[in-house]
Protein backbone atom coordinates (compact mmCIF):
# COMPACT_ATOMS: atom_id res chain seq x y z
CA UNK A 1 0.00 0.00 0.00
CA UNK A 2 2.86 2.38 0.79
CA UNK A 3 4.43 1.83 -2.61
CA UNK A 4 1.13 2.57 -4.33
CA UNK A 5 0.57 5.72 -2.26
CA UNK A 6 4.06 6.91 -3.15
CA UNK A 7 3.46 6.23 -6.81
CA UNK A 8 0.24 8.25 -6.82
CA UNK A 9 1.87 11.05 -4.76
CA UNK A 10 -0.46 10.70 -1.78
CA UNK A 11 0.93 12.76 1.13
CA UNK A 12 2.68 10.79 3.85
CA UNK A 13 0.41 12.19 6.58
CA UNK A 14 -2.67 10.88 4.77
CA UNK A 15 -1.10 7.47 4.22
CA UNK A 16 0.20 7.21 7.78
CA UNK A 17 -3.06 8.32 9.43
CA UNK A 18 -5.08 5.82 7.36
CA UNK A 19 -2.59 3.05 8.15
CA UNK A 20 -2.58 3.90 11.85
CA UNK A 21 -6.38 3.92 11.98
CA UNK A 22 -6.60 0.64 10.10
CA UNK A 23 -3.92 -1.20 12.06
CA UNK A 24 -4.42 0.21 15.55
CA UNK A 25 -8.16 0.55 15.44
CA UNK A 26 -9.80 -1.91 13.12
CA UNK A 27 -7.30 -4.78 12.82
CA UNK A 28 -6.52 -4.79 16.54
CA UNK A 29 -10.22 -4.92 17.45
CA UNK A 30 -10.86 -7.83 15.07
CA UNK A 31 -7.85 -9.80 16.31
CA UNK A 32 -8.74 -9.19 19.95
CA UNK A 33 -12.32 -10.32 19.35
CA UNK A 34 -11.12 -13.46 17.59
CA UNK A 35 -8.74 -14.37 20.45
CA UNK A 36 -11.42 -13.74 23.08
CA UNK A 37 -13.94 -15.85 21.17
CA UNK A 38 -11.51 -18.69 20.53
CA UNK A 39 -10.32 -18.90 24.16
CA UNK A 40 -13.68 -18.43 25.89
CA UNK A 41 -15.66 -21.64 25.73
CA UNK A 42 -19.08 -20.02 26.06
CA UNK A 43 -18.44 -17.51 23.24
CA UNK A 44 -17.03 -20.23 21.03
CA UNK A 45 -20.08 -22.43 21.55
CA UNK A 46 -22.34 -19.46 20.77
CA UNK A 47 -20.50 -18.74 17.49
CA UNK A 48 -20.57 -22.41 16.48
CA UNK A 49 -24.31 -22.58 17.22
CA UNK A 50 -24.84 -19.48 15.06
CA UNK A 51 -22.89 -21.09 12.23
CA UNK A 52 -24.80 -24.37 12.66
CA UNK A 53 -28.05 -22.41 12.32
CA UNK A 54 -27.23 -21.35 8.75
CA UNK A 55 -29.73 -23.09 6.46
CA UNK A 56 -28.32 -25.90 4.27
CA UNK A 57 -24.65 -25.18 5.02
CA UNK A 58 -24.54 -24.86 8.81
CA UNK A 59 -24.65 -28.55 9.61
CA UNK A 60 -21.96 -29.25 7.03
CA UNK A 61 -19.67 -26.49 8.29
CA UNK A 62 -20.07 -27.10 12.02
CA UNK A 63 -17.65 -30.05 12.42
CA UNK A 64 -15.00 -28.38 10.25
CA UNK A 65 -15.18 -25.09 12.11
CA UNK A 66 -15.17 -26.82 15.50
CA UNK A 67 -12.08 -28.78 14.48
CA UNK A 68 -10.40 -25.65 13.16
CA UNK A 69 -10.99 -23.72 16.39
CA UNK A 70 -9.72 -26.62 18.47
CA UNK A 71 -6.62 -26.92 16.31
CA UNK A 72 -5.89 -23.19 16.51
CA UNK A 73 -6.50 -23.14 20.27
CA UNK A 74 -4.06 -25.99 20.73
CA UNK A 75 -1.43 -24.27 18.57
CA UNK A 76 -1.78 -21.00 20.45
CA UNK A 77 -1.72 -22.60 23.89
CA UNK A 78 1.29 -24.79 23.13
CA UNK A 79 3.11 -22.06 21.23
CA UNK A 80 3.73 -24.28 18.22
CA UNK A 81 5.46 -22.72 15.26
CA UNK A 82 3.27 -22.72 12.18
CA UNK A 83 6.07 -21.82 9.76
CA UNK A 84 5.50 -24.94 7.65
CA UNK A 85 3.17 -23.50 5.05
CA UNK A 86 3.86 -25.91 2.23
CA UNK A 87 3.77 -25.15 -1.47
CA UNK A 88 1.30 -22.26 -1.30
CA UNK A 89 3.42 -20.41 1.24
CA UNK A 90 6.54 -20.97 -0.87
CA UNK A 91 4.84 -19.70 -4.03
CA UNK A 92 3.52 -16.59 -2.27
CA UNK A 93 6.98 -15.90 -0.88
CA UNK A 94 8.45 -16.19 -4.38
CA UNK A 95 5.76 -13.89 -5.77
CA UNK A 96 6.37 -11.20 -3.15
CA UNK A 97 10.14 -11.47 -3.57
CA UNK A 98 9.76 -11.12 -7.34
CA UNK A 99 7.55 -8.05 -6.91
CA UNK A 100 10.09 -6.41 -4.61
CA UNK A 101 12.96 -7.15 -7.02
CA UNK A 102 10.90 -5.74 -9.91
CA UNK A 103 10.14 -2.62 -7.88
CA UNK A 104 13.82 -2.05 -7.06
CA UNK A 105 14.88 -2.56 -10.69
CA UNK A 106 12.16 -0.24 -12.01
CA UNK A 107 13.08 2.41 -9.44
CA UNK A 108 16.75 2.27 -10.46
CA UNK A 109 15.73 2.43 -14.14
CA UNK A 110 13.47 5.42 -13.51
CA UNK A 111 16.22 7.25 -11.60
CA UNK A 112 18.70 6.55 -14.39
CA UNK A 113 16.26 7.91 -17.00
CA UNK A 114 15.68 11.07 -14.96
CA UNK A 115 19.42 11.57 -14.57
CA UNK A 116 19.95 11.09 -18.32
CA UNK A 117 17.20 13.61 -19.15
CA UNK A 118 18.75 16.11 -16.74
CA UNK A 119 22.20 15.66 -18.32
CA UNK A 120 20.78 16.01 -21.85
CA UNK A 121 18.99 19.24 -20.89
CA UNK A 122 22.19 20.63 -19.36
CA UNK A 123 24.17 19.59 -22.43
CA UNK A 124 21.67 21.17 -24.83
CA UNK A 125 21.56 24.39 -22.80
CA UNK A 126 25.37 24.68 -22.82
CA UNK A 127 25.44 24.01 -26.60
CA UNK A 128 22.77 26.66 -27.09
CA UNK A 129 24.92 29.19 -25.24
CA UNK A 130 27.95 28.31 -27.38
CA UNK A 131 26.02 28.86 -30.61
CA UNK A 132 25.10 32.43 -29.61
Amino acid sequence: AGITCGYFLIPFSTFFSATLLGKAGIKMAIQTSFIIISFTESYLKMVIELIAGIPKFGELLEPHITGYFEQQRTKLKLGQDSSDGGLVSFLLTCLVTGMIVYFVISTINSLAQQHLIKELKQQSSTEGKKDK
